[in-house]
């Protein structure tokens, strides 16, 4: 281990042992919350097309899916119930190149439920895809572009097998097909250069597994990448201005571990960012800071506040040690609850982060072009689960 890795681990370590009773009584009861409701809620981001609007979706109290958004002065709306009866996450996307979002979540019968954003600002009802989601499942992955207008969902099934429903460029959604696999997390999906997207997996041997549709419409055997993961973590991302993959999961102790695939289609062997996940359910999240082509990962970590560390561009694939942003010690300072959502302001390259905290209710805090962060801001929203991040093309 380098002097950089053994100055973070013993930072982490004091900061763990300082912040021993705020943790006990600020989070133990949003731990115990998580424990029972993050398998069934949570919120995702979108951002609504062409009206620099950026909208967010939660799992209500009442089980109902609601929204608020962020208007072009930087207001907020007022929240509003858009109704149905949520089982799990909802998901958001944009469909591409139009300006309808669609809005997915697992209903109170297991199948896949939706409801859309027409260009025109209006929402459709609910519709009912059908399906069986599996029992307990944050929700379904992320839909993510497959080729030209295309869209596409996954999730994993009642058979615990993985699942998906294709939206055509002209509107039209085709029958579920049953991709097959044994999964033992929920699905997560990038843009693979040269695919038309790429699925990872926790399988049944606790490993990575993978599987993507080629360009011709056809999938891939299942393959497996190996490892050994713990928790429902794993999130995939192209690393900016390059035709890289990157996945990052939680392993066996709970680091936050990597592998990467090459422009080639090879595969490097993991890697341990070091970290302390704070639990078994989704805490990670990446995101591309706008305007200077980082990767950046945030997460909450083992202390129960939000931390974060990136790879800069050009530094041929270094990453930075923990460094002070502002808060407590090298993390951001913020007590949070689950997992943070992060987002760029539309129109601008200002990245904001949306979180439970450990009131149970919504916060926020952004990234400025000049690299400070702002304060903390509580907009009051009150969650019964863990958000999760939406890329949108």
């Amino acid at each position: 281990m380098d002097m950089n890795m053994k100055t973070s681990l013993s930072l982490l370590q004091r900061q763990l042992h300082r912040r021993e009773l705020l943790r006990a009584a600020a989070v133990a009861g949003g731990l115990a919350t998580l424990a029972t409701l993050s398998a069934s809620a949570g919120s995702s981001v979108a951002q609504a097309a062409g009206s620099s609007v950026l909208q967010l979706f939660w799992r209500g109290t009442d089980a109902a899916l609601w929204t608020r958004w962020r208007n072009a002065d930087g207001s907020w709306s007022a929240d509003q119930r858009m109704g149905g009866t949520l089982s799990s996450d909802p998901v958001a996307a944009q469909v591409p190149f139009t300006g309808a979002v669609h809005v997915f979540w697992r209903g109170a019968d297991g199948s896949l439920r939706t409801r859309w954003r027409n260009t025109d600002g209006s929402w459709s009802d609910e519709a009912n895809f059908g399906g069986s989601l599996f029992s307990g499942q944050e929700g379904p992955a992320l839909p993510v572009p497959a080729s030209g207008n295309d869209l596409q969902v996954f999730w994993r099934g009642g058979d615990a097998a993985l699942w998906t429903h294709f939206r055509d460029r002209g509107g039209t959604w085709y029958a579920e097909q049953r991709l097959g696999g044994f999964l033992t997390s929920d699905p997560a999906v990038a843009q693979v250069p040269g695919t038309d997207g790429q699925v990872f997996y926790r399988g049944g041997d606790s490993a990575l597994w993978t599987v993507w549709r080629n360009q011709d419409g056809s999938w891939s055997d299942h393959f497996k990448l190996g490892g050994v993961l713990n928790g429902l973590d794993i999130v995939a991302v192209q690393v900016p201005g390059t035709q890289v993959v990157q996945v990052f999961y939680q392993g066996a102790d709970n680091d936050i571990w990597t592998r990467w695939r090459n422009k080639d289609g090879s595969w490097s062997d993991e890697s341990s960012l070091m970290g302390g996940l704070g639990g078994l359910f989704r805490n990670l999240t990446a995101a591309q800071v706008p305007g200077i082509g980082r990767l950046q990962l945030f997460f909450r970590g083992a202390d129960g506040t939000l931390w974060t560390r990136w790879r800069d561009p050009g530094s041929d694939g270094a990453w930075a040690v923990w460094i002070p942003i502002g808060g407590y010690d090298f993390g951001l300072g913020e007590d949070i609850a689950g997992g943070p959502v992060a987002a760029q302001v539309p129109g601008t390259n200002v990245l904001a982060l949306f979180y439970r905290g450990a009131d149970g209710t919504l916060w926020t805090r952004w990234r400025n072009p000049d690299g400070t962060w702002s304060d903390d801001q509580r907009l009051g929203s009150v969650l019964t689960g863990d958000p999760t991040a939406v890329a949108i093309p």
